[in-house]
């Protein structure tokens, strides 16, 4: 199984500029929460990240934030072998 996270997610207050501009969406931490407790799951084995556009966003959050997403997967799915 394949996890696909699409920062579209993201309420526009803590990812201003992410393509799609939502309010009332998850915070960045439900997601990393989703994100860790979905990749503790034995049948998920990879991850994708959409809508992480650096040259949208001069003050990389919105790279900080995939790359937080990234590493809540790694450990979640290192610590379930």
């Amino acid at each position: 199984m394949y996890l696909t996270v699409d920062m579209d997610v993201l309420d526009s207050a803590y990812i201003p500029k992410v393509p799609a501009k939502n309010t009332e969406l998850i915070r960045t931490d439900e997601l990393f929460e989703c994100v860790y407790i979905t990749g503790s799951y034995s049948l998920v084995q990879a991850i994708d990240v959409l809508c992480l556009d650096s040259l949208r966003n001069k003050s990389s959050i919105t790279i900080k934030t995939g790359i937080h997403i990234f590493s809540k997967f790694s450990i979640s799915f290192v610590r379930k072998t």
